[in-house]
């Protein structure tokens, strides 16, 4: 695993979660995973082994993410803990470039309060697996915001706009998964856009669970995974 996010303050997780929220993450993660694939491929049996043997430890995210992979292509990860009362937390990504790096420290730093996974967290959001288009309208972008935060509009973007430096032209779904003390943590999986997006086909391959979240329109799905 990369020892901890170059471009992120110290007071981040330094690339290990520390080992009570590493245990929730990790034991809620395995367990969800665990009883909603079906059936088991080897290799899923295998990585996700792997994930939970090293639950006590900084790496269980990095096995976490390994194991997910063998469910649904993606191109590359990011994993923050949200809380209501500090900015996010960094937990883990696989983002390759300096600049993705920096984009990911924008986010953390400052644009995140943006984002509609954010606000979907302070507003009570269920666990599960979201499209982060579908979580678009809860965008609370206006002009000031671009010229004070580190955004820039891009249209055709799955919000509208992008934090400086975080990597263009992806389609991307998210984890949520509530821990203790009232916090979530988040799971985001991105990779190249294509003109289909995640489809509930694919996922639903992976070993996601479809349901309707209450706030939802009724062809809208989450689906139950990590």
């Amino acid at each position: 695993m990369r020892p901890g996010c170059p471009a992120c303050p110290e007071n981040r997780f330094n690339g290990k979660l520390n080992q009570s929220s590493g245990v929730d993450i990790g034991v809620k993660i395995a367990r969800l995973i665990e009883s909603h694939h079906t059936p088991a491929s080897k290799t899923w049996i295998e990585t996700i082994a792997d994930a939970i043997e090293h639950i006590n430890t900084g790496s269980c995210p990095e096995h976490l993410v390994n194991a997910i992979a063998t469910l649904v292509k993606f191109d590359m990860a990011m994993s923050v803990v949200y809380s209501r009362r500090a900015k996010p937390f960094y937990v883990y990504d696989t983002f390759r470039t300096e600049k993705a790096k920096q984009g990911l420290s924008n986010y953390i730093n400052s644009t995140y309060i943006l984002n509609p996974v954010y606000t979907a967290y302070c507003d009570g959001i269920k666990p599960g697996v979201f499209r982060l288009r579908e979580e678009s309208a809860r965008n609370r972008v206006n002009n000031y915001h671009y010229h004070t935060l580190k955004i820039k509009r891009i249209l055709g973007e799955e919000l509208e706009y992008l934090t400086e430096g975080w990597p263009h032209s992806m389609e991307e779904i998210f984890i949520a998964i509530s821990l203790p003390a009232d916090e979530m943590a988040e799971i985001s999986l991105l990779r190249t856009r294509s003109k289909t997006g995640f489809s509930d086909a694919e996922i639903a391959k992976g070993g996601f669970i479809h349901a309707a979240p209450a706030h939802s329109t009724p062809t809208r799905t989450i689906r139950s995974g990590w």
